[in-house]
């Protein structure tokens, strides 16, 4: 019934929406859920594009002929991040069971307030949760007690981990000798 390139975004007992190469195609007689990749398609406007509800609301109505609510939109994303709550479980589990892991920070915005992006990369795995520049981020990522091999930028933070061997990211101590030199040549250039 439908081609190699069709996507079914919304179905139920009495209608299947696709999009296909060729547009839009409506059975049946009205739409009442959203399917997965529909679901999926409003996290990444919202989430990894910056688009607000409203705007994925209007997307989907030019797009697809489909008209949200903008309600529909904000309760899509609440549904998956409760789908997604085990698969972001196994994500930490698999950095605190890692033998390394990088962890990084970085300035974060969430809507008009300051915060930090924190990140564990680890070989199978990428782990990020948004927060304050606080401690407990990283100590309830990794827990104190984690002993593997820590690569990081040399934040204070990380000392508090006894049990890991610290390794300080060769770009962090490639740059610290670069001003190091600067200040060196500055003191003895005349």
């Amino acid at each position: 019934m439908f081609s190699d390139s069709a996507h079914i975004i919304a179905h139920d007992s009495s209608v299947c929406v696709w999009v296909a190469t060729h547009g839009v195609r409506w059975l049946g007689t009205a739409a009442s859920q959203l399917g997965p990749d529909a679901h999926a398609a409003l996290v990444t406007l919202n989430k990894g594009l910056g688009l607000a509800h409203g705007k994925c609301r209007q997307f989907f109505h030019a797009v697809f002929g489909i008209t949200l609510a903008r309600a529909t939109s904000i309760r899509s994303l609440l549904r998956t991040a409760k789908k997604a709550e085990s698969a972001y479980g196994q994500i930490r589990l698999a950095v605190r069971q890692s033998p390394w892991v990088v962890p990084d920070e970085t300035a974060w915005r969430v809507g008009e307030h300051s915060a930090w992006l924190h990140t564990c990369v680890v070989e199978t795995a990428t782990c990020h949760e948004v927060g304050d520049r606080s401690a407990a981020i990283a100590e309830r990522l990794l827990g104190l007690d984690w002993s593997g091999t820590l690569i990081h930028d040399g934040w204070s933070t990380y000392d508090r981990f006894e049990d890991a061997f610290h390794q300080q990211c060769l770009g962090h101590l490639q740059r610290r000798c670069r001003e190091a030199d600067c200040v060196f040549l500055r003191l003895n250039a005349g």
